[in-house]
């Protein structure tokens, strides 16, 4: 009966979590419908990612944030067959060792558990990413710490002590050399765009960075080059708007948030911001459509609300304003 009490507890903490993540916690995809492939392909390529991300748990080497994989569409590719031998290899491991090796059987089924979520059966924003790999990683630290502890600790093997304190420096100074890529968001994306120049996210994200620090010739420099490699990105067209605002250029301001919600109807600041440029310009029927979808999106937007007031006073409707 206490089992069944402990575990209908956390059925109901899973429950309460999955609502939440359908509803509250539905965050928008990084893919559109189009990108994503069916089931097979994503489960062909989640196999591959695995063992990647697997390996750099090995040899952690080109570490990055966003770290997105080709598509995998057929079975007869080399890289998936091998990858699918090894995920069977694995289970078939800990299917012999369960009653020899309780844990070491124990260590390999539950890093498939806690690596399931990440494996795309549910669409994801993403079909490969480091940090998938830091629930499954801890089974793996518990399955080498075991056979250290056995074979290199317990039987008292002498070679086996040096290399041990060898990898122990080696994946030491990878971690303190990786940490000082997290001094900030600059250095941190900056970092990041060595290794790939050529991601949008990436670029956006620096650009968000400046233009939070006041810096707008690199803040624009950066959302340009995130809609050279992705035109489709509303934030960055919207973010580009107010920067031209900030510069006094409003027409150009009006352009990008113009742009911004052709892409993306949903941007609350970009409409506000539209219709702060539309008074500015004294087109006073755009101002008022803008900033009424500000509040269709956000009912308490202060500056729609105010912008509002500001147009129903030019109007002389007073009590309205």
């Amino acid at each position: 009966k206490k089992i069944v009490v402990v575990y209908a507890l956390c059925l109901v903490v899973a429950a309460i979590y999955v609502i939440l993540r359908l509803t509250i916690f539905n965050f928008p995809s990084a893919f559109t419908t189009e990108e994503i492939p069916p089931l097979f392909p994503r489960l062909l390529t989640s196999s591959v990612a695995m063992i990647h991300l697997f390996s750099l748990l090995i040899v952690p080497k080109n570490l990055s944030m966003l770290r997105n994989i080709t598509w995998e569409y057929s079975l007869v590719n080399p890289t998936v067959l091998v990858s699918l031998g090894l995920i069977l290899a694995i289970f078939i491991s800990a299917f012999f060792l369960r009653k020899k090796q309780p844990l070491i059987s124990f260590c390999l089924l539950w890093f498939f558990i806690a690596y399931l979520p990440a494996y795309n059966i549910i669409p994801m924003n993403a079909n490969m990413s480091e940090h998938w790999m830091y629930l499954p990683s801890s089974f793996i630290i518990l399955l080498v710490v075991y056979l250290l502890w056995r074979y290199a600790l317990k039987q008292k093997i002498p070679m086996l002590i040096p290399l041990i304190l060898i990898a122990l420096g080696f994946y030491s100074i990878i971690l303190i050399d990786r940490n000082r890529d997290f001094k900030n968001e600059i250095v941190f994306f900056e970092e990041l765009l060595m290794h790939r120049p050529n991601n949008a996210r990436a670029h956006y994200n620096l650009g968000t960075a400046y233009g939070t620090k006041g810096n707008y010739e690199k803040a624009g420099h950066h959302f340009e080059l995130a809609l050279k490699h992705d035109p489709h990105n509303a934030p960055a067209y919207a973010n580009l708007g107010l920067i031209y605002s900030r510069k006094g250029h409003i027409i150009k301001a009006i352009e990008y948030y113009e742009k911004a919600n052709s892409l993306q109807d949903n941007l609350v600041e970009n409409h506000a911001n539209l219709g702060i440029a539309y008074t500015n310009t004294h087109q006073p029927k755009k101002a008022i459509a803008s900033f009424k979808r500000t509040l269709e999106l956000n009912p308490k937007h202060p500056a729609a609300l105010n912008g509002l007031g500001i147009e129903a006073a030019k109007q002389k409707n007073y009590r309205e304003a």
